[in-house]
């Protein structure tokens, strides 16, 4: 039924790590797509990752800023301890997500010189 052989370990080690990978992009992605802000004075919408995305896209934004008290206040707990927990693995999963999510230019965008 078990196995000792370094394949099986290693195949089996690497199956655990991925799930918590994939569980976390998810919760990242649900939190950059579903997160409303009620700071409408310094947003058009009240979708504030989701604006700040545009943002880069279109070059308005240089540096994307995660509120943390903004992870606290979308409820996922688990997410915010995670973060605390192991801020530069986070760092490159959210800039992972973003990636992947940053829609396409909707302004013209100057070309750097």
């Amino acid at each position: 039924l078990f196995s000792n052989s370094r394949e099986d370990l290693a195949a089996a080690a690497m199956a655990t790590k991925v799930a918590p990978y994939s569980e976390d992009k998810e919760k990242i992605k649900s939190f950059l797509q579903e997160f409303i802000s009620n700071d409408t004075l310094q947003y058009a919408t009240q979708y504030k990752y989701l604006e700040m995305m545009q943002s880069v896209s279109n070059r308005r934004l240089s540096q994307f800023i995660v509120d943390l008290d903004d992870v606290a206040e979308f409820g996922d707990v688990d997410l915010l301890n995670s973060i605390a927990g192991n801020t530069r693995r986070f760092q490159l999963l959210f800039a992972e997500v973003i990636d992947e999510l940053k829609p396409e230019p909707s302004a013209a965008v100057a070309e750097d010189t």
